[in-house]
């Protein structure tokens, strides 16, 4: 990979009623990056193996995809991560834009 080039990232499980759509790390997957699926990711790792992949993969979606739930297999585990992502459990609410909605957001 080229110095300064741009690396691609993962999509995060889409819950069935939503329509927007996040990375990973938390990207808009729509912002004009790459995405890519977990599927893609797992293809990437077994063609091109673990120490490549690395290097083209942004490095917070390469470390919270490896752990992720997936709906198809663990929807109780995509739940649960989203409510901590949105701040539901906690004090602070997140300042992600994806938390937009959540409970301490004046936004709502």
């Amino acid at each position: 990979m080229e110095h300064g080039q741009e690396r691609d990232h993962v999509a995060r499980p889409t819950l069935p009623w939503r329509t927007d759509r996040h990375t990973q790390c938390g990207r808009t997957a729509d912002d004009g990056s790459s995405v890519i699926s977990v599927n893609d990711l797992q293809a990437r790792i077994q063609r091109d193996g673990h120490e490549r992949t690395v290097e083209t993969i942004c490095t917070t979606c390469w470390d919270t995809s490896r752990d992720a739930a997936r709906w198809e297999s663990n929807p109780i585990g995509v739940v649960a991560r989203e409510a901590v992502r949105a701040g539901i459990g906690s004090r602070e609410p997140s300042s992600r834009p994806e938390a937009f909605g959540s409970p301490g957001n004046s936004e709502s």
